[in-house]
Order: structure tokens, then sequence, then C-alpha cells
């Protein structure tokens, strides 16, 4: 297994984040959550280097995932970003330029998401 890994899901439907946080879990990983993109910015602003992984939303009220990401940009966060998203075709281009480290489209697959944490 690779190492422990302390997470923060941020995605505003509850259903997703359960899911996301119990196959981390699973794995050994530490996972927090945030229901939008302005709660995950003040937990990470919070404590810059508590997080090693960001997986984000991108449609999220009072704070959109690629908002999310351009503010963690400019504070030169030093985890990594995966954006797991099922509006990604709209967004790609600008999450590429953002240099995003993984995305994934929703629904997700389960066995694509570990690998992808790995």
């Amino acid at each position: 297994m690779a190492r422990s890994l302390t997470i923060l899901v941020a995605d505003d439907q509850v259903s997703v984040v359960h899911s996301l946080s119990f196959v981390l879990r699973l794995s050994g990983h530490l996972v927090e959550s945030a229901s939008d993109g302005q709660q995950a910015l003040a937990k990470i602003t919070e404590q810059p280097d508590r997080f090693d992984l960001l997986i984000t939303d991108n449609n999220m009220p009072r704070l959109s995932g690629l908002e999310l990401v351009e503010r963690l940009r400019s504070l030169h966060f030093r985890g990594k970003i995966m954006v797991l998203s099922a509006h990604l075709r709209e967004t790609q281009a600008a999450y590429h330029a953002l240099a995003v480290d993984m995305m994934l489209q929703k629904p997700f697959d389960v066995h694509e998401l570990r690998k992808a944490v790995e």
C-alpha cells in the first residue's frame, strides 16, 4: 500500500462526500470534507501544509472548483489537486492551464479513483 495521505474532499453533494470518504478511508487515508469551495479554501488557508491532496468538484456554491484551484495556485498550495466532476468537458482546458494533477469524470469508478490517489 502507498503511504497514508491527508485528503480534503470538497463537494456540495453529501452522498459523494460519504462515498469518497468511505473508499479513501478503507485505503488507509485520513479524510476531511468541505461542503463548498469557500470552506475548502478556509481549511487550507488555516493549515497550508496539512493536506497532501485536494479532491474537488467543479460546480459548488460560493466558490467553484475552478475558482478554488485558481486561488490555491496563487497561494502556492503544495498538495496535489484532483478534480472530480460531471462537467469536465466545459472546464478541462482551464484546469489543464492551472496544472491540476488529475481529472476524473463523475460518476467515478472506485478502482480508477484508488489508482489515481496512489
